[in-house]
């Protein structure tokens, strides 16, 4: 089966969200990587089979449109969908992740919507395939 792969340098992040896919009754295998360089040095040794890439956008160092660049350069991650994940909804950095070629932007959760919700959207991008 295919991974989940989150990527966010904030490990309560990360775990929320691990929380949030068990509780909606999301069974796929999660991987994660607090950094851009960890997550793009896996996919390219391939150990990491993903149906989804989450970026976290304001990674340190590599960012998350950064991080995006490298694994469209990769010629086996092509067609996996990858999905920016942040806080910001400014235009500019929407922007910049899509040309990056991320497929989608999604906000995370804040006084409008939880986690649960974040997690249906991000799971409209998975590929099974």
């Amino acid at each position: 089966m295919k991974q989940l792969v989150l990527v966010d340098d904030n490990p309560d992040q990360i775990e929320l969200m691990v929380l949030a896919l068990q509780m909606r009754g999301i069974d796929r295998p999660v991987v994660t990587f607090e950094s851009g360089t960890d997550c793009v040095g896996a996919l390219q040794r391939g150990t990491v089979r993903p149906g989804l890439v989450v970026l976290d956008v304001n990674l340190p160092g590599l960012d998350g449109p950064g991080t995006a660049e490298r694994i469209r350069r990769l010629p086996a991650m092509a067609d996996v969908p990858i999905v920016m994940l942040s806080t910001s909804d400014q235009a500019a950095d929407m922007q910049r992740s899509r040309a990056s070629g991320a497929d989608g932007y999604v906000l995370k959760p804040g006084r409008e919507r939880g986690w649960a919700e974040v997690i249906v959207e991000l799971m409209r991008f998975w590929q099974e395939g």
